[in-house]
Protein backbone atom coordinates (compact mmCIF):
# COMPACT_ATOMS: atom_id res chain seq x y z
CA UNK A 1 0.00 0.00 0.00
CA UNK A 2 2.68 2.41 -1.09
CA UNK A 3 0.73 5.50 -1.38
CA UNK A 4 3.42 8.03 -1.74
CA UNK A 5 5.04 7.47 1.43
CA UNK A 6 8.54 8.46 1.22
CA UNK A 7 10.42 5.96 4.01
CA UNK A 8 13.59 7.34 3.19
CA UNK A 9 11.86 11.13 4.77
CA UNK A 10 10.33 9.23 8.03
CA UNK A 11 13.67 8.45 9.54
CA UNK A 12 12.92 5.30 10.64
CA UNK A 13 9.35 6.12 13.00
CA UNK A 14 8.81 2.35 12.89
CA UNK A 15 12.21 1.43 14.01
CA UNK A 16 12.23 3.63 17.37
CA UNK A 17 10.06 1.60 19.74
CA UNK A 18 8.87 -1.49 20.14
CA UNK A 19 4.95 -2.01 21.39
CA UNK A 20 3.80 -5.63 22.88
CA UNK A 21 0.69 -6.98 24.15
CA UNK A 22 2.05 -8.08 27.22
CA UNK A 23 -0.80 -9.32 30.10
CA UNK A 24 0.95 -11.79 32.68
CA UNK A 25 -0.96 -13.68 35.72
CA UNK A 26 1.04 -11.08 37.85
CA UNK A 27 -0.16 -7.62 38.76
CA UNK A 28 2.75 -6.79 40.44
CA UNK A 29 4.62 -8.39 36.86
CA UNK A 30 1.97 -6.08 34.54
CA UNK A 31 3.28 -3.26 36.42
CA UNK A 32 6.90 -3.85 36.25
CA UNK A 33 6.14 -3.53 32.40
CA UNK A 34 3.60 -0.49 32.71
CA UNK A 35 6.48 1.49 34.62
CA UNK A 36 8.93 1.00 31.86
CA UNK A 37 6.85 1.60 29.18
CA UNK A 38 3.96 3.89 27.73
CA UNK A 39 0.32 2.11 27.62
CA UNK A 40 -1.36 2.59 24.74
CA UNK A 41 -5.11 3.34 24.55
CA UNK A 42 -5.44 0.48 21.77
CA UNK A 43 -3.49 -2.31 24.07
CA UNK A 44 -0.25 -3.14 24.60
CA UNK A 45 2.83 -1.10 26.09
CA UNK A 46 5.38 0.91 23.56
CA UNK A 47 8.79 0.75 24.76
CA UNK A 48 11.31 3.27 23.54
CA UNK A 49 14.33 0.96 22.62
CA UNK A 50 15.32 2.19 18.67
CA UNK A 51 16.42 -0.91 17.07
CA UNK A 52 20.32 -1.52 16.86
CA UNK A 53 19.92 -1.51 13.10
CA UNK A 54 18.52 2.03 12.39
CA UNK A 55 21.43 4.61 11.85
CA UNK A 56 20.71 8.41 11.08
CA UNK A 57 16.73 7.65 10.18
CA UNK A 58 17.61 4.20 7.98
CA UNK A 59 18.08 0.71 7.91
CA UNK A 60 21.20 -0.53 7.96
CA UNK A 61 20.19 -4.32 6.97
CA UNK A 62 17.25 -3.80 4.42
CA UNK A 63 18.11 -6.22 2.66
CA UNK A 64 18.52 -8.91 5.30
CA UNK A 65 15.71 -7.18 7.83
CA UNK A 66 13.53 -9.80 9.76
CA UNK A 67 10.45 -10.40 8.22
CA UNK A 68 8.19 -8.62 11.22
CA UNK A 69 9.98 -5.64 9.24
CA UNK A 70 9.21 -6.76 5.78
CA UNK A 71 4.93 -7.08 6.83
CA UNK A 72 4.47 -3.65 7.95
CA UNK A 73 3.57 -1.73 4.85
CA UNK A 74 4.75 1.68 3.73
CA UNK A 75 1.79 3.83 4.29
CA UNK A 76 -0.23 1.02 5.77
CA UNK A 77 -2.22 1.53 8.76
CA UNK A 78 0.56 0.40 10.72
CA UNK A 79 3.12 2.18 9.15
CA UNK A 80 0.74 6.08 9.99
CA UNK A 81 0.57 4.86 13.40
CA UNK A 82 3.97 5.03 14.18
CA UNK A 83 4.09 7.92 12.16
CA UNK A 84 1.17 10.23 14.06
CA UNK A 85 2.60 9.04 17.49
CA UNK A 86 6.22 9.97 16.81
CA UNK A 87 6.18 12.87 14.01
CA UNK A 88 4.74 16.41 13.68
CA UNK A 89 2.01 17.29 11.52
CA UNK A 90 4.88 18.94 9.57
CA UNK A 91 6.93 16.30 9.30
CA UNK A 92 4.41 13.90 8.37
CA UNK A 93 3.79 16.25 4.65
CA UNK A 94 7.27 16.13 4.35
CA UNK A 95 6.85 12.05 4.27
CA UNK A 96 3.48 12.17 1.92
CA UNK A 97 2.80 13.47 -1.21
CA UNK A 98 1.11 16.44 -1.64
CA UNK A 99 -1.87 15.22 -3.22
CA UNK A 100 -2.22 12.71 -0.60
CA UNK A 101 -5.75 12.56 0.45
CA UNK A 102 -4.99 10.97 4.26
CA UNK A 103 -4.59 12.98 7.62
CA UNK A 104 -3.58 11.57 10.06
CA UNK A 105 -3.35 14.58 12.98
Amino acid sequence: MDVGMKCSACGGACCESLTLNIKTESPDMNRWFELRGRVLPVGGIEFECACTKLALGQCTIYETRPQVCRDLAPGGSDCLAFVQRRRTPEQYQAIRDSDDPERIH
